[in-house]
């Protein structure tokens, strides 16, 4: 890296025994819950994202009440444990559906049901019910790097065929997506934000993101990194 700091790439197990050794900085990206779970007592000053963080954000009803704390715009929501409970709920409003841990990614584990909830559960409970919010048809992806912001429109709800489109976040986005790093203490991740006429909320939250189509990620990915590493010293 930049400054003549020494990288190195492991893909061994277990994490948990890497975290442990003499390394200035362990930053990760992926990992399952078990591991973060195993790392998360070790020297989390010297871990990028902090597996604390991780392990709440994954957690997408304690995700919202963190972020309902401190004022920041969530969707209205339920934890359901009955399947007939769901459908009613869907009966009156358009809904998303989604699992209880956010930490599949990419979609997993979320249904939208505009016109209610189907017949059978697509997957298995409880659920994690959220009102759809009024929307202007685009996902506004905000990708997070320390204090770099950077922004992708994508179709709302997801088409698998639509090309998302990079956009510079106005002032208010960026401030949002940074007060979000903060009150979960993360470093590097995504803000999803759907909404329209200047009213946004947000509908996700993901630690390391790909940062797909964002050309100027790579460097501020490294940048960010190289700044914590002074910082531990």
């Amino acid at each position: 890296m930049a400054g003549g700091a020494k990288l190195q790439v492991e893909w061994r197990d277990p994490l948990g025994a890497i975290a442990a050794e003499a390394s200035q900085l362990l930053v990760h990206r992926g990992v399952g819950l078990d591991v973060l779970a195993e790392i998360a007592v070790r020297r989390p000053e010297r871990i990028v994202n902090p597996p604390s963080a991780c392990l709440r954000v994954a957690d997408r009803a304690a995700l919202e009440r963190v972020l309902r704390e401190v004022g920041l715009p969530v969707p209205v929501s339920a934890t359901d444990y009955d399947w007939c409970s769901v459908q009613e709920r869907a009966a009156s409003v358009p809904v998303f559906l989604k699992a209880m841990s956010g930490a599949e990614g990419r979609g997993a584990g979320v249904l939208a049901c505009p016109n209610g909830a189907p017949k059978e559960p697509p997957f298995p409970g409880p659920w994690h019910v959220e009102a759809q919010l009024a929307n202007d048809g685009f996902d506004r992806k905000l990708y997070v790097a320390g204090e770099r912001v950077f922004g992708l429109l994508k179709a709302w709800p997801r088409e698998e065929n639509a090309s998302p489109m990079p956009f510079e976040p106005p002032e208010k986005m960026v401030d949002l997506a940074l007060r979000v790093g903060r009150a979960v203490d993360l470093e590097i991740y995504g803000v999803d934000l759907v909404g329209r006429d200047g009213v946004f909320g947000i509908v996700d939250v993901n630690p390391f993101p790909g940062f797909r189509g964002i050309p100027e990620a790579g460097q501020a990915i490294a940048d960010h990194i190289a700044a914590r590493l002074s910082e531990a010293g």
